[in-house]
């Protein structure tokens, strides 16, 4: 752990997807059917580079850290996600991470596709980047994702600013945000794409 908790607290803190402000804002606030990409994946071109990942009978390969040091892992397959999944518990008012221990190699300017399956106890926002374990530089820029209590398949292209053999990836959770998280399917896969302009998709 070497973030600055704060500035990623202040990323996140009295942010809303547009399920949390409906749910805390305003009940008329209608949510999009459908999410356009401005790019198409043409070609996988590497392995995942995630370990365990898909959380199949354990979370081995991931850590959990929160501000009071109560952050807490559990394995579970009840049917929430697909077999089995992780579900990270923080309590509130306390800021969390979860983050791979197994680190990997990413290279500068290529395209990866970071694809997981998410359910939270809330309609929030989450967030997460990738950093270079080595000396804590960040490679890509904290992103912030929108959590449910209904599962969503998120997938984002992400492009490192560095080379690195000593990479991370981490989830951040502020202390507004959920009381728990739950993830599976956690993929990273080098990918070549083509730009394309949303409002052409059918």
């Amino acid at each position: 752990h070497a973030v600055n908790a704060g500035g990623t607290y202040d990323l996140l803190q009295n942010e809303y997807s547009v399920r949390g402000w409906r749910d805390t804002k305003d009940a008329g606030a209608k949510i999009s059917p459908v999410k356009l990409q401005n790019y198409l994946v043409n070609s996988y071109t590497g392995n995942d580079l995630i370990t365990n990942g898909s959380f199949n009978s354990n979370f081995d390969g991931w850590g959990c850290w929160a501000q009071n040091n109560t952050c807490n892992t559990v394995w579970q397959n009840n049917g929430a996600l697909d077999a089995g999944y992780l579900k990270i518990t923080s309590p509130m008012n306390y800021f969390g991470e979860f983050f791979n221990t197994q680190l990997f190699t990413m290279q500068q300017n290529k395209q990866y596709l970071l694809t997981y399956s998410v359910l939270g106890d809330a309609n929030k926002i989450i967030a997460f980047n990738f950093q270079d374990r080595s000396n804590w530089a960040q490679l890509t820029q904290r992103t912030k994702k929108e959590v449910a209590t209904t599962r969503i398949n998120q997938k984002y292209l992400v492009v490192p600013n560095a080379n690195t053999s000593a990479a991370q990836l981490t989830f951040y959770m502020a202390p507004e945000f959920v009381n728990s998280v739950s993830l599976d399917n956690i993929k990273l896969q080098e990918v070549n794409t083509t730009a394309v302009d949303p409002l052409t998709q059918n």
